[in-house]
């Protein structure tokens, strides 16, 4: 299989910035607080910690799946974040097939034409 990534541009921003962040779950105790950081066209990031430190809650974070409870997530506007969730199934109908998720999402003028391009 082929996978053909079209070039993203170029950046003359950042595309990630978490300035002063604070997050937590109702009832449980502070997972961040006044953390930042900066992501730009150069940077390269992993995440590792053990289970329930907050990882996936930080990339939820990022692509504005959840608010902070103050500070603030800004994420460039151009920037197209994709993002599997650690449960995806939760996020998906699993009674749906790939090319019906895809018309979904990206569904240009709905006609053939687009349905030929989500196939390629």
């Amino acid at each position: 299989m082929a996978l053909d990534f079209p070039d993203p541009g170029t950046f003359d921003s950042n595309i990630v910035e978490l300035d002063r962040v604070k997050f937590g779950y109702e009832g449980a105790e502070l997972l961040m607080k006044s953390v930042d950081m900066v992501v730009d066209n150069k940077s390269r990031v992993a995440l590792l910690g053990r289970n329930g430190c907050g990882k996936s809650t930080l990339i939820k974070l990022i692509v504005g799946a959840l608010t902070p409870m103050s500070g603030r997530a800004k994420i460039d506007g151009r920037a197209k974040i994709e993002y599997l969730a650690q449960h995806q199934l939760e996020q998906l109908d699993p009674y749906s097939c790939p090319l019906d998720t895809m018309k979904e999402r990206y569904p240009g003028d709905g006609g053939m034409a687009q349905e030929l391009l989500l196939r390629k």
